[in-house]
């Protein structure tokens, strides 16, 4: 069960300082939240060996204090773990939980890595029940460098498969049971491929195919134009002139 949001420090009522942490695989954000909700400070801390000693040295000035880890058992379990072994109090808040906080917190509005720190440890003050993330023993390593050993054997049974799937096209009777990288680079080129690129005539044609158009003829040369008879334009013109004319019988009529 989670610490509870106060403590007795020698008969006085103190406020346990919330630290959440929003963990991603090259940084971390941490913020620490007063007993009211108020955020006092944001950290951001990158991802290397000096880490754990960076925040445990930026989180002293809280001596009372719980930590507040998104997806202990995922991408924050590494940052989880170092806090729990050094007998510091770490719940463990699923995304899901931590979504609907920010949700309920800003709206969904605006999302930034200070805002998921603050819903996480907003999250768990408000939740009693999270898990409390415990030191792992030799046995949880164990079980990890076991499951690791069985994925590396299956990943390397793939790659044979596919190297006996590609020799057997190239060689043939294909390639040995017993088959290895040596082996298979031996037998490659011991058989080299047996279909070589080679270039082909060109296919001949027929009837169906789409033969060229024709060249279009050249137009003749027109004889330039006789420079006595009247070209286009100036009978366009005239016609133009008669047109804006004034009409002789209309300037009578107006006179008389």
């Amino acid at each position: 069960m989670a610490m509870s949001l106060f403590a007795l420090v020698e008969g006085t009522r103190l406020y346990v300082i919330t630290i959440g942490i929003d963990p991603h695989k090259s940084s971390l954000t941490a913020v620490a939240l007063d007993g009211t909700g108020k955020l006092l400070e944001s950290r951001r801390i990158t991802v290397n060996a000096a880490a754990y000693t960076t925040l445990t040295d930026w989180a002293a000035r809280w001596p009372q204090r719980r930590f507040a880890v998104e997806g202990a058992a995922g991408l924050g379990r590494g940052i989880a773990q170092l806090l729990a072994a050094a007998g510091e109090n770490v719940v463990d808040v699923p995304a899901t939980l931590a979504a609907r906080a920010r949700l309920l917190d800003t709206g969904g509005i605006r999302k930034t890595d200070v805002a998921d720190a603050v819903s996480v440890a907003h999250a768990a003050m408000r939740r009693e029940n999270l898990r409390q993330v415990t030191a792992e023993n030799d046995h949880t390593r164990l079980r990890l460098l076991s499951e690791r050993r069985d994925d590396l054997a299956r990943e390397r049974v793939r790659l044979l498969n596919r190297l006996h799937v590609m020799l057997r096209d190239l060689i043939p009777g294909g390639a040995p049971l017993d088959l290895t990288a040596d082996k298979a680079r031996n037998a490659a080129a011991r058989h080299p491929a047996r279909h070589r690129h080679r270039q082909l005539p060109p296919r001949p044609r027929t009837r169906h195919d789409r033969r060229p158009a024709p060249p279009r003829p050249t137009p003749a040369h027109q004889p330039d134009a006789d420079p006595a008879s009247p070209g286009r334009d100036a009978l366009h013109d005239r016609q133009h002139a008669r047109c804006r004319a004034p009409d002789r019988r209309e300037g009578s009529r107006s006179r008389r």
